[in-house]
């Protein structure tokens, strides 16, 4: 799902209040430059996210949640493992092969097709639900990529969804995770900053233990 929207939207400028930050702005002498964790290949695109009332996009478990969403889309894109967030493989929970007849999907990227064009635009993210049951959290969330493009070396962008509405290019995720034994659960600071991705690990204590998507059958 990549579709047409032009860069530069008003709707940008919103994205700053909830870009993962995870950075200290102290410096002491001359600190060593962060590397670039943002592929060239995105360099005009960004992710937007967005919530239900009630749910805080700059706490936890959400910022895990962007933080494990973010670091998979970066990943499978570039076909490279080095633009995973800080922190991803102590958080995602060890790979197992996909079982599509219960609906689960792969936790760690794909890195077979990396993406060859650079894409502009916007990749939207909604959250609609956390429920909580002891440590076991469960995010539903509605993933909306119409509003990216691709760049093709004549200069032009191609939108490979525009004859298309753009409700049928919205796809919906589950996500499981575990939260940190004990109580309380031990806080992060709210993840919010100009930098477009994490620069140490945001994901805490946390842990993404499924993905299921009702692409593949129903998801209750």
């Amino acid at each position: 799902m990549r579709r047409l929207e032009i860069h530069r939207l008003t709707a940008l400028v919103a994205v700053t209040a909830t870009v993962l930050c995870g950075c200290d702005n102290t410096t002491v002498g001359q600190s060593p430059k962060q590397p670039e964790r943002w592929p060239a290949i995105l360099a005009d695109s960004t992710f937007v996210w967005s919530a239900e009332p009630g749910i805080d996009l700059l706490t936890q478990p959400i910022v895990a949640v962007r933080a494990y969403s973010e670091s998979l889309v970066l990943a499978e894109i570039t076909g490279s493992n080095d633009y995973l967030y800080p922190g991803f493989d102590h958080a995602v929970k060890s790979e197992k092969p996909a079982d599509y007849s219960h609906y689960s999907l792969h936790l760690w990227p794909e890195l077979s097709y990396p993406k060859k064009d650079p894409e502009v635009g916007s990749s939207r993210q909604h959250v609609l639900r956390v429920a909580q049951d002891g440590q076991d959290v469960s995010v539903v969330m509605c993933t909306w990529d119409w509003g990216l493009a691709v760049e093709k070396p004549s200069g032009l962008y191609a939108t490979l969804g525009s004859w298309r509405p753009p409700s049928a290019d919205i796809g919906v995720q589950l996500l499981r995770l575990e939260a940190p034994a004990g109580s309380p659960v031990p806080d992060t600071p709210p993840q919010k900053g100009p930098s477009r991705y994490a620069l140490t690990d945001v994901f805490g204590q946390w842990r993404i233990v499924g993905r299921l998507s009702p692409e593949l059958g129903h998801l209750a």
